[in-house]
């Protein structure tokens, strides 16, 4: 035996991307900030976060803005608006989206 090991392509890689969820709240108060949360989902029933390296957009934009790390910033509403929060995760040659 030679001391080494045979490691697949499928054990390098790890486990299949196959969703992606969004973590935050469902209404927010005027003037106040949100945190969102991109947890990605995997083909073995892991999860991990992923907000700092998810891509995020809020529509209608001209309410709202949000960053890449998932914190959502409203504009002055005059009246309550619904709002739209998509993530977008990519890792290798999967990709997953979300919106709330």
């Amino acid at each position: 035996m030679d001391g080494r090991v045979d490691i697949g392509a499928d054990e390098l890689r790890g486990p299949e991307l196959v969703g992606l969820e969004i973590a935050g709240p469902n209404e927010i108060l005027e003037e106040t900030t949100a945190q969102y949360e991109a947890i990605a989902l995997y083909g073995d029933g892991s999860s991990a976060d992923v907000t700092s390296l998810t891509q995020w957009l809020v529509e209608p934009n001209e309410y709202a803005d949000i960053d890449e790390p998932g914190l959502l910033i409203p504009e002055d509403m005059y009246e309550p608006v619904e709002l739209t929060v998509y993530a977008h995760y990519a890792e290798g040659e999967y990709s997953a989206a979300a919106s709330r």
